[in-house]
Parts: structure tokens; C-alpha cells; sequence
């Protein structure tokens, strides 16, 4: 499949065409041809759509650049705030909310053959199909009947992710978000746009009532901080390809993650081993990785032995929940459009003891979700759930 404006990986200089690739990059760009392409998109970032139009005029090079419909997606979410109607991509949006008068003509696409992988990964990664050798493996354990005794000396204390087939009960009721269903049935983005919604028991309540809290994860001991205790649940809805890139769940918590609708591939590591392709900072508060989930998992899912462990792997499927155990690395890309998954961090008395030396921590950065009054507040809960300190 061809990019839609002609554009070529960068390695084609090895090969025909490279001469005249660079040549076409030479002329267009003028002054502006000697800086790299990420410097120049970034360039490109400042300007508003008006001068993105002007530039596009200047040459084949300019229009293709300006054409990247990640500019125009920028635009589209920071001035139509929320009021836009997906129209294919980001460009024909931003028409429609600005210029609803403006009709795109029928013209043939125009093909540049540019060379640049800053330009054609994205769209790689965005066409690519998932490959099935990525779903074949599924070695986390599926249980079901757990006393809360068992699920705490079996998986919680030894840190160990479990899948609770027995715990998510899956509802007939539609949920409908026409815009972004538009959007998620229609979009051809290397980042899909990702619904993670943390307010949703107070912007829609009857949402809350649909759900309780698991009988394993029900004793949650950052409820003693009341409506101050750091952000912890979130309705998360993702069209397919989408999804949440390499991380640890925030101030060393666990989490459970029960899907709703549809399926996610989950790929973790245990704490000490950081995935292949994943760079943190020395402080853990910056994670360099791979742009997209699609472009690790095309780059380095072949690859994830080689960090002297075998990752966990499962599809979690509708109705199932996934325990993700404190500080372990994570993924999760969907595999159907429309996921729709409710997930919760939870401090119980297995892991207090983690999470009370993450928020003392001297880094703010290393500490989500709440101030520091709050930080303080939480310690001095300490005899009320029984030396733990």
C-alpha cells in the first residue's frame, strides 16, 4: 500500500530514487533543507492554519510537510475544543469546523515522492495489520472462586499479575458518544485518540452505580483520604489500535483492569526489567519509548526475550480482569474498535507499605494524582490502619 501523498521511507536512498529524493528535499525546503525533519515539523507546530496553507504553496516539499495531518490534529483539538466531527482526517476535520461552507474537490491525490521516515512511520504504523504471532501467547494464569485470603498470599504478596475470570459482570446497556465513534470507526491515526476519563462518577453517576468494587480489591486504604486521595479510576474507551504505551501504574499502586466490551493484548514485565525499546529516566520520572504501541510492538515484540525475562502475555476479553501488581511495566493495545474497559489503582495493606515510601519521595515528579498536603494527610493516617510504617 502507498502512502496517500507519496511519501518513502528514508532507506530508499540506498536504493532507486534516493538521488532524486534528496534533490526534491534540497529544492523545496531552500534554507530550511539543512535542519532535520523533526526539527522542522516542530517549526511547523507554531504556525496556524493560515500560514500552514501559505507554505504548503511554496513547493511539492512544503506541501507534503504541511500536509501532516498530526499538525492538523493539534490544531483541530486545541481550537475547535471538543466541537468537531471527524471528516476522514485531521485536515478535512479542521475545514469542516472552521470553514463549514468549504467543500474539498474531487481531485486526484498528489503523490511527492519525499523521503522521510518521520513522515511515513506514522502512517506505517496507523495502516499496519496486527500481526497474529502477537496474540499467541497467553501465559498468565485464569482463575476464578478466590477468597480474598487467596488472592492476597497467592498473587497480591508475591507481586504476581492473575487474570479473575469471575468478577466482571458485562451489561446490555449502549453507550453511545456519537462524535467519537465517528471518529473511532473512521480515523487512520498512528495514535489513535484514547477516552480516559477519570471524572466519570461525577459528570455521569448513573455510571458509578453500574459498577462495584470487586470483593478482592474492596479494601482500598486511600479511602481514608476522602475526596483529597489522588486520582484512582478511570472509564476508558479506545478505538482498535489503540491504547496505553509503557508505563508503571502511578505511586507505586496495583491495579485491576476489567473489560467491559471488546479485548486488549497485554504485554508486562516485572519491576527490575525494563521492556526492550524503553529508556527511563534515572529518577523514573520520564519514559523515552517508542511513539506508538504499534511501532513497538513492530519493532520490538520480536525482541522481548532479550532482556533476560519472557514478558507475561494475555488477551484480557470481555468480562475478564487483569491484576496488574505494583511498579510491573505494562501495555495494553485494543484489538476491537470501541473497547470499553473500567480500571482502579488500590492501596491495600500488602502494598501500603510501598506506596507510603513513594509519596515521602523528594521528586514531585515521581508523585501523581495529589498535592503534597495530600501526601502529608495520607502518612498520618498511619495508626488507623496499623503500623505499617
Amino acid at each position: 500500500m502507498e502512502h496517500p501523498h507519496g511519501v518513502q521511507p528514508a532507506l530508499g536512498v540506498f536504493g532507486d530514487g534516493g538521488d532524486a529524493a534528496a534533490a526534491l528535499r534540497s529544492a523545496g525546503l531552500g534554507a530550511l533543507a539543512c535542519l532535520p525533519d523533526e526539527a522542522l515539523l516542530n517549526i511547523l507546530e507554531t504556525l496556524g492554519p493560515r500560514d500552514l496553507a501559505h507554505l504548503a504553496c511554496a513547493s511539492r516539499a512544503c506541501w507534503v510537510f504541511c500536509q501532516h495531518d498530526e499538525l492538523w490534529k493539534g490544531l483541530c483539538l486545541e481550537e475547535a475544543e471538543g466541537g468537531w466531527d471527524f471528516q476522514g482526517s485531521w485536515q478535512d476535520t479542521y475545514l469542516a469546523a472552521k470553514a463549514p461552507a468549504h467543500r474539498r474537490g474531487a481531485r486526484k491525490p498528489r503523490r511527492v515522492p519525499l523521503q522521510s521516515d518521520l513522515l511515513y512511520t506514522p502512517w506505517l504504523c496507523a495502516t499496519a495489520a496486527v500481526d497474529p504471532a502477537w496474540l499467541e501467547i497467553d501465559n498468565v494464569e485464569r482463575r476464578s472462586g478466590l477468597s480474598v485470603a487467596e488472592f492476597r498470599e497467592q498473587y497480591e504478596l508475591p507481586n504476581r499479575p492473575v487474570i479473575l475470570t469471575d468478577v466482571v459482570l458485562v451489561g446490555d446497556q449502549p453507550i453511545s458518544f456519537d462524535a467519537y465513534c465517528k471518529y473511532s470507526d473512521a480515523n487512520n491515526d498512528e495514535l489513535p485518540l484514547y477516552l480516559f476519563d477519570k471524572t466519570f462518577c461525577k459528570t455521569a453517576p448513573q455510571l458509578a452505580e453500574d459498577y462495584a468494587v470487586p470483593e478482592l480489591f474492596a479494601e482500598d486504604l486511600f479511602s481514608l483520604l476522602g475526596e483529597s486521595r489522588p486520582d484512582f479510576r478511570w472509564l476508558i474507551i479506545g478505538p482498535f489500535k489503540s491504547g496505553s504505551s509503557w508505563h508503571k501504574d502511578p505511586n507505586s499502586t496495583s491495579a485491576w483492569n476489567g473489560v467491559v466490551r471488546g479485548s486488549k493484548k497485554w504485554v508486562m514485565y516485572p519491576p527490575h526489567v525494563t521492556p526492550p525499546g524503553v529508556r527511563p529516566s534515572q529518577d523514573g520520572a520520564d519514559v523515552a519509548s517508542p511513539v506508538s504501541l504499534m511501532e513497538w510492538f513492530m519493532s520490538f515484540y520480536e525482541h522481548r526475550d532479550t532482556v533476560g525475562y519472557t514478558p507475561k502475555e494475555c488477551i484480557l476479553k470481555e468480562g475478564e480482569l487483569l491484576f496488574i501488581p505494583r511498579n510491573w511495566w505494562h501495555v495494553a493495545l485494543n484489538l476491537e474498535g470501541d473497547t470499553v474497559a473500567v480500571t482502579q489503582n488500590f492501596v491495600s495493606p500488602a502494598n501500603l507499605t510501598h506506596v507510603l515510601a513513594h509519596l515521602r519521595s523528594r521528586s514531585p515528579a515521581l508523585v501523581s494524582g495529589c498535592s503534597k498536603a495530600s501526601r502529608a494527610g495520607f502518612t498520618s493516617h498511619g495508626p488507623a490502619v496499623g503500623g505499617f510504617f
